[in-house]
């Protein structure tokens, strides 16, 4: 009964999917100013969008360029945070948070520092900040971890539920073909 409480009070749909992950706690002097951001942001750059053009072949050639473009400045990211795309976890997102497995165990409402790459093409990055809602043993191995985003712009959000959107709709894309 309770899960099925807990199911209706959701605000967000989830998806099971892997990601790649950083996890760090966040300490309390460096609470204050806490922002989070997106993988153009950590790089320190933004471009304003492509002006419409009306020649369809040009307008076609630049929109590849930019894609290519983008593509190079995420690995850069990718790079210089850190992250590692090819070293994913098993997680269970939504626009409100995530579920994820720790090796260390990780304490209920403490703040933590989450680096995130969505793999969308080009592969996005993410860092949002939110509080621990529950640490439980796996069955497994280590802990279970909840946490509830509480830093996060909402363009950011916007563009996680948009990710659970395309990855749901392709498991029933699977599913259907199975």
């Amino acid at each position: 009964m309770e899960a099925a409480q807990d199911r209706k009070e959701r605000e967000y749909s989830r998806v099971d999917t892997f990601v790649s992950l950083q996890v760090s706690p966040v300490p309390p002097e460096a609470r204050e100013s806490l922002r989070s951001c997106s993988s153009h942001e950590l790089l320190g750059v933004a471009f304003p969008p492509l002006p419409d053009i009306e020649d369809q072949a040009l307008a076609q050639c630049l929109q590849i360029i930019n894609a290519k473009l983008d593509a190079v400045l995420s690995s850069l990211s990718l790079q210089q945070e850190g992250v590692r795309a090819q070293q994913v976890s098993p997680v269970n997102i939504s626009g409100s948070g995530l579920r994820f497995t720790s090796s260390e165990p990780l304490i209920v409402g403490e703040l933590l520092k989450l680096k995130l790459v969505l793999p969308t093409h080009p592969d996005t990055v993410f860092q949002i900040y939110g509080h621990v809602v529950r640490s439980e043993p796996s069955t497994c191995e280590g802990n279970n971890v909840s946490v509830n985003f509480t830093v996060i712009d909402e363009d950011i959000r916007a563009k996680i539920v948009k990710f659970v959107f395309e990855k749901q709709r392709e498991q029933l894309r699977n599913k259907r073909r199975q």
